[in-house]
């Protein structure tokens, strides 16, 4: 047989090379088959870090906002006794001070420790709602609503402690409105009047040309000022007549002092109002996931397959499935895929175990053709256990952190699960180290408390109470964080 002048030339020959185009097409379409889409960059760790860090940062300029003021302005805060404060009527209102007034400079303690949990919370969980969506899991978190977490109550009861406090001290601030001031005319010449009292200056010897913008300024301000306490209530008592300048400048300092004190009180009501709203609504993890609309539309033309091939679970069945379930793992091998895929085909079985109507969906039984030691692994991993996902309780922000168990473990292989796993390892970390920080601070406080306690101020044994039990809180917290870095530690 002749051989053709290319091949005996040592060539190849050109019917070798037909389908060479057919291998490059179906390259392309595997490369295209392997790209990620564009809702996969959102569970990716650089979206996921992103996404939270955006939701939180309002939350965290706010907060510390909060605790920079109450430092500041600590000495504005009534003190607790009637020698000091002679405007408390009685040993009760006394008491109910000190109670109320605990909480105030314990809020930002316990809306640290729900801020940090929060922020751990999205990390985790938004980490786990792509990986397992990608293996056709639709995680619901419809039943995690804020009032029915404890924890949340927990710090929406401190901030109602704090609204109690700030309506007593307008109550007891009114009762000692100043009563010394001198007025000629109007309400506006009276702030005027105030005003140069105050600068030691004669308004008749002031030419009105010397005022200046400044001087209009400041009879602007005071004018606001004695309308906002009309606002409350506290209603200055003018005494008409000749006073010394003393007297006068003396009246004015306390005016003074009224006012600060009642803008101090409104600044730190406004921001733990706007605080505990924003924790509210934070509270919903679905609004920062992507919309099922968005993930259709990856699919292009195949939209109508991808929505046969979801299937919703609760986060509660999910964390109920993989912690009793820990073939899972052993079968998965190291790939995090698979053990989504275990996650959702664990649930399928339990689904269709318990409801016989259902037909079995194909993702939860393997056909016939797949090899015998495949579908014995499978057949195991689903009848190990019998699982009741019918009866499972809400998960709380305390347990949220649940998935560190997953993705924390270093079994599980890949570049992405690594580099998360450094993200949560410092981010734990920060979160103990500033939660450490509030204990110690608070720790100072009860010390100093307890100084006075032994000084025979039995009502200091109520914010004691307060402190000791917000301090118990805070080390609550710090042993969640520490626990969801327990898988590093008994994982290879």
């Amino acid at each position: 047989m002749a051989l053709s002048p290319l091949a005996a030339a040592g060539g190849q020959s050109p019917s070798n090379t037909y389908g060479s185009c057919e291998h490059m097409a179906e390259e392309e379409e595997e490369e295209e088959k392997n790209e990620p889409l564009l809702w996969e960059s959102n569970g990716s760790v650089l979206g996921v870090v992103i996404s939270v860090a955006g939701e939180s940062a309002g939350h965290v300029f706010l907060l510390v906002t909060l605790i920079m003021n109450l430092q500041a302005c600590k000495d504005t805060f009534m003190l607790c006794n009637q020698k000091d404060t002679p405007t408390l009527n009685n040993y009760g209102e006394v008491l109910l001070c000190h109670y109320t007034k605990g909480f105030v400079f314990c809020f930002p303690a316990m809306a640290t420790g729900f801020l940090l949990l929060l922020c751990g919370r999205n990390l985790l969980q938004m980490r786990l709602y792509y990986g397992i969506l990608k293996a056709g899991g639709v995680l619901s978190f419809g039943e995690n609503t804020a009032f029915r977490d404890p924890f949340f109550l927990a710090t929406f009861g401190a901030f109602c402690h704090f609204v109690g406090y700030t309506i007593l001290h307008i109550i007891v601030l009114n009762r000692a409105s100043p009563e010394t001031f001198e007025v000629k005319g109007s309400f506006l010449e009276a702030a005027g009047t105030s005003t140069m009292i105050a600068n030691n200056t004669d308004s008749s010897s002031m030419p009105l040309t010397s005022m200046g913008a400044e001087t209009l300024t400041m009879l602007a301000v005071k004018g606001a000022k004695m309308l906002m306490m009309l606002m409350v209530g506290g209603r200055p008592r003018w005494k008409h007549g000749a006073g010394g300048s003393a007297d006068k400048l003396g009246a004015a300092m306390v005016f003074e002092k009224y006012l600060e004190t009642f803008m101090v009180l409104v600044a730190t009501f406004l921001e733990t109002t706007l605080l505990i709203i924003f924790f509210y609504f934070a509270y919903d993890i679905t609004q920062v996931l992507v919309p099922m609309s968005e993930y259709l539309d990856s699919y292009k033309g195949d939209k109508e397959n991808q929505r046969r091939r979801l299937h919703a679970l609760k986060d509660s069945a999910a964390k109920e499935i993989f912690e009793h379930s820990p073939q899972i793992i052993a079968v998965a091998d190291g790939d995090i895929h698979e053990v989504y895929e275990g996650i959702v085909e664990r649930y399928l079985h339990e689904r269709h175990c318990g409801k016989k109507s259902a037909s079995p969906s194909p993702i939860s039984i393997p056909s016939p053709e797949e090899p015998m030691d495949l579908q014995a692994s499978m057949m195991e991993r689903f009848n190990s256990l019998d699982l009741d996902l019918a009866d499972i309780g809400r998960i709380g922000l305390l347990k949220a952190l649940w998935p560190a168990e997953l993705l924390m473990r270093r079994d599980i292989r890949g570049t992405d699960p690594k580099a998360f796993r450094w993200v949560w390892f410092i981010y734990s970390l920060f979160a103990i180290a500033w939660l450490c920080q509030v204990v110690l601070i608070l720790l100072a406080q009860a010390c100093w408390v307890l100084n006075r306690l032994l000084n025979k101020e039995f009502e200091q044994l109520i914010p004691l109470s307060i402190i000791m039990l917000h301090t118990t809180v805070m080390v609550i917290v710090m042993r969640v964080f520490v626990m969801s870095l327990a898988p590093l530690y008994y994982t290879e």
